[in-house]
């Protein structure tokens, strides 16, 4: 009699466990089917997905940048430093001479143009940025009164010279539906502008 009162307590136990099991499982299954019909899943959404990671990863490390250089260089000295970063900036804007748009825009069309218009691109970015960056250094000191040519060759070099080719790099994988890598250029470029502040914080002088 006490081993069937404990087969019977046990058979009890185990139908409870395959019913809380089933039970598990139906609303895994339940929302499971819910994030399938309301997340999106589509190539579209994917890419959306991606940028706004990259775009996020980008923010993060700019204002990161902005703190570390404004901790590195005092208030004074970042206020002159911003003026001529701000400078730089906007005449970087000018180099390739909006040629990267019109690759993007042909190429995405006509993939077959890619070659041409990147080489066209490549070609009016290198000439274009080294004209304005000379430019940039002989004038830019004197107009906004700041005296460390260093920097000023620095900002030159990194805002002149080298962000246009990023913008072109991120513009040719745009053409090519590569919205991630697109999207994370700018991003690793930020990126290493806090890596350069980090190392200018932590070396010795």
């Amino acid at each position: 009699m006490k081993w069937c009162v404990i087969l019977v307590d046990v058979e009890r136990e185990v139908g409870v466990a395959i019913a809380r099991e089933a039970v598990k499982m139906r609303w895994q299954m339940l929302i499971a089917a819910t994030l399938k019909q309301w997340l999106p899943t589509g190539q579209l959404a994917k890419n959306t997905v991606v940028v706004i990671f990259w775009q996020g990863m980008r923010v993060v490390a700019q204002a990161l940048w902005l703190v570390l250089v404004a901790r590195a260089l005092g208030p004074q000295g970042y206020g002159a430093f911003a003026g001529i970063a701000g400078l730089g900036n906007t005449v970087g804007g000018l180099a390739g001479l909006g040629l990267g748009l019109v690759m993007y825009r042909d190429a995405a069309q006509y993939p077959i143009w890619f070659s041409e218009r990147w080489r066209q691109t490549i070609m009016a970015t290198t000439a274009s940025g080294s004209l304005l960056a000379v430019g940039f250094v002989t004038f830019s000191g004197s107009l906004l009164g700041y005296t460390d040519k260093a920097a000023i060759v620095g900002v030159a070099v990194s805002e002149i010279v080298c962000f246009p080719f990023v913008t072109a790099a991120a513009f040719a994988f745009a053409a090519h539906e590569r919205m991630g890598m697109s999207a994370a250029m700018p991003a690793m470029l930020a990126s290493s502008r806090v890596t350069a502040v980090l190392a200018f914080l932590l070396l010795p002088n």
